[in-house]
């Protein structure tokens, strides 16, 4: 007949890696939570910046921007190099597509000798723009690792479609320092309980080993042996030891008196 693998460890290990497994569930959750909810807050402060740049990118006309206030301000059509610095240039994207989803303008973000790439956008049209009203996270292009924030904003007078962009690296980077910390504080947690929790069960699994030299002591003839536990340990080793003990004191009694009743019939 086979052995599980338990019946191969033996129990202080299996208490120990028992313990450290509800252990890493309980710190995997916390830090599944905790970047959830970082990542959930990140992206809704993004959002927010998003909405609250799209009331002036509104009032953009595919004609160019005549106020020369606004991220298009003296781009010319079809311009799809980084374009003068307006509004918000050195943090947002500006794309500005026709009513067929032509690409006609462009703006990039970060610096303007060195233009971050542009977002990788699903195609659309005027019409097909109505349903990406909501910012939505995409690639940039070129670059899998650098992620935009995008918020689609149609002009009903034109019928054009502005593209706003936020570059979210920045919170990608604070969300990936949090998950190397809390690998770090969890590989140390670990630890530790493991090094306390493994001295912890061998301390309350001593009268077991007790009871082990005390039977082997016992088979050898020796009745004498009793474990060794303090009078006021009342928990289940320390019951189950006094109850090995009293066990012991009757089997000890017992072939005293069967000595005794051989001696007088000798």
């Amino acid at each position: 007949m086979t052995t599980s693998w338990t019946s191969r460890v033996s129990l202080r290990w299996r208490i120990l890696l028992g313990m450290l497994a509800i252990l890493l569930a309980a710190l995997a959750i916390f830090s599944l939570a905790t970047v959830t909810l970082l990542r959930s807050f990140l992206l809704d402060r993004v959002d927010t910046r998003l909405y609250d740049a799209r009331i002036p990118v509104t009032q953009i006309r595919s004609g160019g921007d005549p106020d020369g206030r606004g991220p298009f301000a003296g781009a010319t059509a079809l311009d799809r190099g980084p374009g003068p610095r307006g509004f918000g240039s050195n943090s947002f994207a500006f794309l500005l597509y026709d009513s067929d989803g032509r690409q006609v303008r462009v703006v990039n973000s970060g610096i303007t000798g060195n233009p971050d790439p542009l977002p990788v956008l699903p195609p659309f049209t005027y019409d097909s723009a109505g349903d990406l009203a909501t910012p939505f996270t995409v690639e940039a292009d070129g670059d899998s690792s650098f992620h935009y924030r995008v918020l689609v904003t149609r002009l009903a007078e034109t019928r054009d479609v502005v593209v706003m962009a936020l570059p979210i690296n920045t919170d990608d980077e604070t969300i990936a320092r949090l998950l190397r910390v809390e690998a770090a504080v969890a590989a140390a947690v670990i630890g530790a309980v493991a090094i306390v929790g493994l001295r912890l069960v061998r301390v309350g699994l001593r009268p077991l080993d007790d009871m082990t030299e005390t039977a082997t002591a016992i088979a050898t003839g020796d009745l004498s042996h009793r474990v060794d536990l303090p009078d006021d340990q009342q928990d289940e080793v320390g019951r189950l030891g006094h109850a090995f003990n009293g066990m012991l004191s009757q089997i000890e009694a017992a072939f005293q008196k069967k000595d005794l009743s051989e001696d007088q019939l000798r």
